[in-house]
């Protein structure tokens, strides 16, 4: 196969997911519905409930990103990225098409107040009645010490946005 050919070829590709991407996007933010992906997160966090999930040897208070990455890799086998930062794994999820940006949450997503300077963010995986399932700075165990209003409250105060993505594709 000619090379031009395949470069054309991975072009239109790219130009066909980036379009479908698009789509998925806007059909996840007017009807706002679960996928397969987002039921089998929200299952594996259940299953994380009141263990030490994320260890990333800087002490428990800022084990969120590494227990949700951790979380994320039992249910998928892969991470979502940032390491141990809020503000890295923020762009991280930007940038991954397995993502997407929604404006309501649903069980199983993830809800995000990426650090900014010294004001310390938090992420954490959406659950029903509004919990959010996290590390839990003071024991170092996945727990569900947060409701969403409690969550855009606390953060809101601290100048942080709120964020909610919803995992699309494996």
């Amino acid at each position: 196969m000619p090379t031009l050919y395949r470069e054309n070829l991975f072009i239109i590709m790219e130009t066909i997911r980036n379009q479908i991407y698009m789509v998925y996007k806007q059909v996840f933010n007017k009807w706002n519905f679960q996928t397969t992906h987002v039921n089998k997160l929200h299952k594996t966090a259940i299953e994380c409930l009141g263990q030490d999930v994320g260890d990333s040897g800087y002490g428990d208070e800022v084990d969120c990103a590494i227990s949700v990455n951790n979380v994320n890799f039992r249910a998928f086998n892969d991470f979502i990225g940032g390491d141990i930062s809020t503000t890295r794994m923020y762009l991280a999820l930007l940038g991954n098409k397995k993502w997407i940006e929604v404006s309501k949450p649903l069980a199983g997503d993830v809800v995000i107040s990426p650090t900014q300077g010294k004001r310390t963010g938090h992420v954490g995986i959406f659950s029903y009645g509004d919990s959010i399932l996290s590390n839990n700075s003071e024991t170092g165990l996945f727990d569900a010490h947060w409701r969403l209003d409690a969550w855009k409250k606390y953060y809101g105060k601290k100048g942080l946005p709120t964020y909610y993505f919803r995992r699309i594709s494996v």
